[in-house]
């Protein structure tokens, strides 16, 4: 999470955990920026139960009301994520932390 205020973040978890494809949501305070909810342990999933699963999750995720648009960058993920791997990629100016060569 960002600087943002976390209202956003916290009500999709909660739309998404009342639907039953995230964790449970115990708590949380937004001016503390704090949340708490179900532990999610690592657990392996087979191609095949993948194919059968995640369909049906998707069609879950998809009859909630649409998310609110979040404060997002797309470029500046990409470019700390996979930028530095490339030769003489450009910065881009508005990132908080823009890849360097």
């Amino acid at each position: 999470m960002h600087e943002e205020d976390p209202t956003r973040h916290y009500t999709c978890m909660r739309a998404a955990a009342e639907a039953g494809v995230a964790p449970r949501v115990w708590y949380t305070n937004i001016e503390d920026k704090i949340s708490i909810t179900d532990f999610v342990g690592p657990e392996p999933l087979q191609i095949s139960d993948a194919l059968v699963r995640l369909p049906v999750l998707l069609r879950t995720l998809h009859t909630l009301p649409p998310f609110g648009r979040a404060p997002f960058n797309t470029s500046c993920t990409f470019l700390i994520n996979k930028g530095p791997a490339l030769d003489g990629f450009p910065e881009v100016s508005g990132c908080e932390h823009t890849a360097k060569s």
